[in-house]
């Protein structure tokens, strides 16, 4: 798709059609596993893959977003995420933690990749829900064989997907709210 859509732009074909898919969303369930791609992302998928290093630009086509960002980059990033296609300097990857799940609009993304299941059914689907949002949008998960949870749902697919409602988290209380003060204060 990036190699086609490289090429339309020097022919001067509207990029509009190709905004939803130009950057992928990469979601990883640990900073570990996230940094550790962002170091393939930037060393050795652009330096030795051919088919990568033609359509990830360069080194700054490639972005962050987690819980470590500090608060001066994090609106630098949020709206760098709202360029699209058109537009100078979009992001190609944008590489993320849970921290995408919560609060993050941006209508053009399209396309995610889930790096392994989440452990809550509730951030599987909120950070799912993130893409897709001004069209359809197309969310690819990426089992680890080696974890018996993604085997699972991997094995169970169809069913976990058309029931997921079942399988979502009751939500916590906050200890210190009226209906609760009301119950168990005596």
């Amino acid at each position: 798709i990036l190699r086609k859509i490289s090429t339309h732009r020097e022919e001067g074909v509207d990029l509009q059609a190709y905004d939803p898919f130009w950057t992928i969303v990469s979601y990883y369930n640990s900073m570990k596993e996230l940094g550790g791609s962002v170091t393939l992302l930037r060393d050795d998928i652009r330096t030795n893959v051919q088919e990568f290093r033609e359509s990830i630009r360069n080194e700054n086509a490639i972005g962050e977003l987690h819980g470590g960002l500090s608060s001066t980059d994090l609106p630098d990033v949020l709206r760098r995420l709202q360029l699209n296609a058109e537009q100078r300097n979009p992001y190609d990857v944008v590489t993320c933690s849970n921290m995408f799940s919560v609060g993050v609009d941006v209508d053009r993304l399209g396309l995610m990749l889930m790096n392994s299941q989440p452990k809550a059914t509730t951030e599987y689907l909120q950070a799912t829900g993130r893409v897709g949002r001004g069209m359809a949008g197309l969310v690819a998960v990426l089992f680890n064989q080696a974890r018996p949870r993604d085997q699972s749902h991997f094995e169970t697919f169809y069913d976990y997907h058309s029931r997921t409602q079942i399988h979502v988290e009751s939500m916590t209380v906050t200890p210190f709210s009226e209906g609760t003060l009301q119950r168990a204060l005596h």
